[in-house]
């Protein structure tokens, strides 16, 4: 019985989710007609601006941040994932040794 209403409740999400599906393209319609039609030039309008934006950040604040992003990641490749790649490199040697040593 139990699963019976589980069935019918789940069936009524689907019903709902798919009603709200053609409800939301219905509503969107005439933007994706716009977006398919003029598909390039929305392209190159976004480059456009995101060129422009990017020319109008402030650089010093953007250069701390990637500075202190880069340390963090230097440190990270120093310590624990140095480790963690040079077993993995000399695991990849030991098998690479063996299937080359291995009789046909």
């Amino acid at each position: 019985m139990k699963l019976i209403e589980r069935r019918r409740e789940a069936e009524a999400a689907l019903a709902r989710v798919r009603r709200s599906e053609r409800a939301w393209a219905q509503r969107t319609r005439v933007l994706r007609a716009f977006c398919a039609r003029h598909r390039a030039a929305l392209i190159v309008g976004g480059g456009f601006a995101s060129g422009l934006l990017t020319s109008l950040l402030p650089v010093r604040p953007l250069l701390r941040l990637g500075s202190a992003f880069f340390s963090t990641a230097a440190l990270m490749f120093k310590g624990p994932l140095s480790m963690l790649f040079a077993e993995h490199y000399q695991r990849a040697l030991g098998d690479r040794d063996e299937a080359a040593s291995a009789p046909e």
